[in-house]
């Protein structure tokens, strides 16, 4: 009986020691991970996201999986919706040589604009998965704290910055068009001798200026919200 006994309380005693054991790791594994996060992440400049050694990785515990969705995010965002930019930065040159054919530029114009749209589709998804994936977590309150200003920088904020810039390159897209469609109801016109475009009376002309004035205009605030987007990331 008291062999019993004594067998029955080592085994709760060695159980104890476990669970507290297990509590410890859990702490520890935990403020690791709130420290990488803080100090990696929130506080580290010119990166888009920390990558941990796979030794700091392991100190993260379960916790490492949290973090996988912010790597998840931004490599999903490279496959799927780098595709989509790579193709509207091609393109876009061509469609500006004005001596392609009509049929091909408007062929190339259509394909730009349901890149953005691809662009904005992936965008959305790849932020919605993010999103839900960390909706599920149970984190205790110091790291949720923690976290929050982690997701809320390298995916929230990253997000918004690419969705911010799709209205400017519509924008593009529709003075390309609007200006191609006069060019193209004036052939008569007007002349195109290389990357130099000629017309024959002060009306064309000047309408065409116009024209390109807007469109240089509405690329030069592209490219300074574009520049601002890619300084926000080092910051």
């Amino acid at each position: 009986m008291n062999k019993r006994f004594h067998s029955l309380l080592g085994l709760w005693v060695v159980g104890i020691a476990l669970v507290v054991s297990g509590c410890g790791n859990e702490a520890k594994q935990r403020q690791n991970f709130i420290d990488f996060l803080q100090k990696d992440v929130i506080e580290k400049k010119g990166v888009a996201y920390a990558i941990p050694s796979k030794d700091l990785r392991e100190s993260f515990g379960d916790y490492a999986r949290q973090y996988d969705v912010i790597i998840d995010f931004h490599r999903g965002m490279n496959e799927r919706t780098g595709k989509s930019l790579g193709k509207i930065s091609g393109e876009f040159s061509s469609v500006m040589k004005r001596n392609t054919d009509i049929g091909e530029r408007k062929k190339v114009l259509a394909d730009l604009r349901n890149a953005v749209v691809e662009v904005e589709k992936n965008l959305d998804e790849e932020l919605a998965s993010a999103e839900a994936k960390v909706a599920g977590f149970n984190q205790p309150d110091d790291l949720k704290a923690v976290y929050d200003l982690a997701f809320d920088k390298k995916v929230r904020a990253h997000a918004k910055g690419v969705k911010a810039l799709m209205p400017g390159l519509s924008g593009m897209l529709d003075n390309i068009s609007e200006l191609f469609e006069f060019m193209d109801a004036n052939q008569d016109k007007i002349r195109i001798q290389g990357r130099v475009v000629r017309t024959n009376d002060q009306t064309t002309s000047t309408q065409f200026n116009k024209l390109t004035a807007k469109l240089n205009a509405r690329a030069q605030d592209f490219q300074k919200q574009y520049r601002d987007f890619n300084q926000s990331l080092r910051e």
